[in-house]
């Protein structure tokens, strides 16, 4: 299965936050932005993660964890999507909509949670 990455923010938004105008290219298909997949997505090192689902990947699902990763693109953040699905074994939620911040370990690397929709 293959991940459709559809993360991307509104003119409102940049218009709010000018500091991601740089990070982005207008997709004139869409309408919207989407990130460049050259654009550094956190800053500081960090960890994906992508919770198991029984319901949509079944009993052999577990949760997908990268290594550590310091400073990693839009690229990178796609990449562990796409080797998510291998691991959660959800091929329901291939629709990349972006990350959220969880927690910092107290060696100081964040978990950056997979938003995941179908």
């Amino acid at each position: 299965m293959k991940m459709v990455y559809s993360a991307g923010v509104s003119e409102a938004t940049l218009a709010k936050c000018p500091h991601l105008v740089s990070k982005v290219r207008h997709n004139k298909e869409y309408g919207y932005y989407d990130f460049k997949k050259s654009a550094v997505a956190y800053e500081g090192k960090c960890r994906v993660y992508a919770p198991a689902s029984e319901y949509f990947g079944g009993d052999d699902s577990y949760p997908y964890v990268s290594g550590v990763l310091t400073n990693p693109t839009w690229g990178t953040l796609y990449k562990h999507a796409e080797r998510s699905i291998k691991n959660t074994k959800d091929e329901h939620h291939i629709f990349f909509e972006g990350v959220y911040k969880g927690e910092t370990s107290p060696d100081g690397v964040t978990t950056l949670h997979l938003l995941l929709g179908s």
